[in-house]
């Protein structure tokens, strides 16, 4: 079961970028169909599975997006997706996986494993291309990463294509990684290497949104794991590397290099203090704090960063209407 994990990085076109989108939306429809097929035959068996709030909006969201491509005047276009492969059919398969994966209560940890270890094999190629080395051969003779914009449209980085989708599943992983570590500890730690090596090259590739999502992501984890005084540390030490490792260019080397220190401090504070301590109202006032700050950043901000730049420039005409009012 995890042959296929570690050998997807390397499935790519014989035409190189040039040919990647058909290929891998092929490769999609084909797995992704005989897998909800297959799990078609061992449906959950738990009573009102499929009458959870989560799932009826998926169903709901399915059925609306049905009815949109049955109404549609490009009707085969809006069922198959036309060149970009982002049809009814695609986000069908979207919903179906996600119902069928839903109700498990935490993924195996030979799957994780197998998991990372795939994200790890496609990192390694995007710090090969990131080089400037044209690996598995998907750039055109005589062009890398670093001709993006320049002497090619796009960004393209590993055999996923778009720099942005691969920025987006390689956030994704680090957060799983990530929260599997919150959620489990122990030898769970092991997945941490993987989560970093996925946010230092989200800041290489200088993907914004991916890079926000996981900052979000470890707000909103705050209040939900850091109820113990155990749970407080390892929320910390994780969120301290996380921020280091993606905002190094924005805070500079100097805080990055403090908040390493920090997440090590952290990690070494929960195997020594009282694990079980409650520390909700701790959590609370730190998130509202957290959340004052990056406020205050993004009011005062005044450097590069894309999202942090067009929110800046946001904040003072909201605050204009709300005076003006």
């Amino acid at each position: 079961g995890t042959a296929f994990p570690l050998a997807a990085p390397f499935f790519a076109p014989g035409g190189g970028y040039g040919h990647i989108m058909d290929f891998k939306a092929a490769l999609y429809l084909i797995l992704t169909a005989a897998f909800v097929l297959v799990s078609l035959f061992d449906l959950p068996r738990e009573k009102g599975y499929f009458r959870s709030p989560v799932r009826l909006l998926a169903l709901g969201y399915l059925f609306f997006c049905l009815l949109s491509a049955l109404c549609s005047p490009w009707r085969q276009t809006a069922f198959l997706g036309g060149s970009r492969a982002e049809g009814f059919v695609h986000i069908a398969l979207y919903v179906l996986s996600f119902l069928l994966l839903s109700g498990l209560s935490f993924p195996r940890r030979g799957l994780m494993c197998a998991f990372a270890a795939a994200l790890g094999l496609q990192s390694l190629l995007c710090i090969l291309q990131l080089a400037g080395i044209n690996a598995l051969g998907l750039y055109p003779p005589g062009l890398g990463w670093a001709d993006a914009g320049l002497r090619y449209p796009g960004a393209y980085l590993g055999t996923l294509g778009n720099a942005g989708q691969t920025g987006a599943v390689l956030a994704a992983g680090a957060a799983l990684c990530l929260l599997a570590i919150l959620e489990k500890g122990g030898k769970y730690y092991l997945l941490l290497p993987f989560a970093a090596l996925d946010a230092f090259l989200l800041s290489e590739m200088d993907v914004t949104g991916p890079m926000l999502a996981l900052c979000v992501l470890a707000l909103l984890a705050l209040p939900l794991y850091g109820k113990t005084l155990g749970g407080l540390c390892r929320w910390g030490s994780l969120a301290a590397l996380l921020l280091a490792l993606l905002g190094r260019e924005v805070i500079g080397y100097g805080p990055a290099l403090g908040l390493t220190l920090l997440a090590g401090a952290c990690f070494l504070l929960e195997r020594r203090l009282p694990g079980e301590k409650d520390c909700r109202l701790l959590s609370r006032l730190l998130l509202a704090f957290l959340c004052l700050l990056a406020l205050a950043l993004v009011f005062t901000y005044r450097g590069w960063y894309a999202p942090l730049r067009e929110a800046s420039a946001l904040l003072p005409r909201w605050r204009s209407a709300v005076v003006g009012r």
